[in-house]
């Protein structure tokens, strides 16, 4: 039972071979219509050969006058015609049928390709979507190195001072009068000689 269900399966190469894959049902369909074109011609040589031979076997009964002969094989060869246009018939439908096959099949090929592209086109479409997501980090983290160049650039011992609280004391100088801006530049003069 092992042995035969071995031998059941389809296919299979010996040896450890691998399954022998199927080819496309349309192109076994042509191969076949190709194969059986090629019988209807071998026929229709023979059938070809038949004619011309009753031809010649005619003429001579006709020679001998023998008529009764000669109709008997005029029978046979308008048999042999009939045959002849069925077998040209066959042909012209074999050839039709190849041909809307193919046609079917170059098309089954294209809707393939344009497949493929498509597939192709969404992966690129994929890609160039990861690269703008990449320069928005990119330029998230140039953001971030700016801030921080930013920060390391700030001066950390420097008093900072409000320019109004400035511009009012620049006012109360001015109003002083000149003796008075007199005396307090004396005194200071003064403090710093003593010092």
């Amino acid at each position: 039972q092992k042995r035969n269900k071995f031998l059941q399966k389809p296919n299979m190469k010996f040896f450890g071979g691998k399954p022998k894959q199927p080819a496309d049902s349309s192109e076994q369909a042509i191969a076949s219509l190709g194969r059986h074109e090629e019988l209807l011609e071998a026929r229709s040589r023979v059938l070809q050969m038949n004619i011309d031979k009753l031809n010649q076997e005619i003429k001579g009964l006709m020679a001998q006058k023998n008529k009764k002969a000669a109709l008997q094989k005029l029978k046979y060869r308008k048999k042999y015609e009939q045959s002849m246009d069925q077998i040209e018939a066959q042909k012209d439908n074999i050839q039709t049928l190849k041909m809307k096959l193919e046609e079917a099949l170059m098309q089954k090929n294209t809707a393939d390709a344009y497949k493929t592209a498509s597939v192709a086109f969404a992966d690129m479409a994929k890609t160039a979507k990861e690269l703008e997501n990449t320069m928005d980090d990119i330029k998230d983290h140039l953001a971030d190195v700016d801030n921080v160049s930013q920060l390391l650039a700030e001066n950390i011992g420097t008093a900072v001072y409000d320019d109004d609280e400035l511009e009012a004391e620049l006012d109360e100088l001015a109003q002083l009068d000149q003796s008075e801006l007199d005396e307090a530049v004396c005194v200071c003069v003064c403090v710093v000689c003593v010092c």
